[in-house]
């Protein structure tokens, strides 16, 4: 019976270490849905009038964004967050004037949307739309 219950204990170890793998690449697979940001680094223009964004990742898995807003705004390397597959940023202007936004994608264009702002040239709600390069 000792030899039973060994023989089983064998069979069923291999399952316990497939089924841990399995649940490890699902847990990472879940995160890469929950942060699905990934999808949006890369360079976007706009055609309208040549503004651009540059969306990329640091080695801390920051999201750098860089926004040139055609004749009024030139930021280089503003800090980001995933949430809910937007990047949130915020832009220090000055003590009292900071301007936040995020940059998502919105079916085939990706949107650049201020959120909340006191600069009278970049009001709230004002958007922005790109696409890829």
């Amino acid at each position: 019976m000792k030899t039973m219950k060994l023989n089983y204990k064998i069979l069923f170890f291999p399952l316990i270490i497939y089924i841990t793998t399995y649940n490890n690449v699902f847990a990472d697979t879940l995160l890469e849905k929950i942060d699905n940001c990934n999808n949006l680094q890369g360079s976007y223009f706009s055609s309208y009038d040549s503004s651009e964004v540059i969306v990329n990742r640091n080695t801390n898995s920051e999201y750098i964004i860089s926004i040139f807003l055609f004749r009024l705004l030139q930021i280089d390397e503003v800090k980001g967050f995933c949430k809910n597959s937007r990047i949130n940023f915020i832009i220090d202007m000055s003590e009292n004037n900071k301007i936040y936004g995020e940059f998502f994608k919105n079916k085939n264009e990706y949107i650049l949307q201020i959120k909340n702002s006191n600069w009278e040239y970049l009001p709230n709600g004002t958007k922005y739309n790109f696409k890829k390069k």
